[in-house]
C-alpha cells in the first residue's frame, strides 16, 4: 500500500516537473531575438520534446524533436547529444 502511494507520488512529481520544465523552455522559444543563433534555443526545442514526452504528450513530444533535429541537421552526425536526440526521437510512439 505505502510502496504504491509512494509511486504514485512520485509520477504526481514528475509530471509537475515536466510541465513546469515546459513552460520555462517555452520562455525561451518565445523570444527567439535573445537566443540568436546559440545552442541554447536548439536545446530548449530537445528539452521541451523530453517535457513533453515525460508528461505523455507524444505529438508535442515529436513536434519539439524535429524542430530540434532539423536546427542540428548540419551537423556532425557523430555529436553524442545529437546521436541521443535521435535516438529517443525514434522511440516516441
Amino acid at each position: 500500500m505505502l510502496l504504491r502511494l509512494l509511486l504514485r507520488m512520485n509520477l504526481v512529481c514528475r509530471l509537475l516537473v515536466s510541465i513546469t520544465a515546459a513552460a520555462e523552455f517555452h520562455k525561451i522559444l518565445d523570444h527567439p531575438g535573445i537566443v540568436l543563433n546559440e545552442s541554447i534555443g536548439a536545446l530548449a526545442h530537445l528539452n521541451l520534446g523530453r517535457a513533453y514526452t515525460i508528461s505523455g504528450d507524444a505529438a508535442k513530444a515529436r513536434a519539439a524533436y524535429q524542430d530540434f533535429l532539423a536546427l542540428w541537421k548540419d551537423a556532425d552526425p557523430d555529436i553524442p547529444i545529437l546521436k541521443q536526440a535521435k535516438a529517443e526521437y525514434a522511440k516516441l510512439p
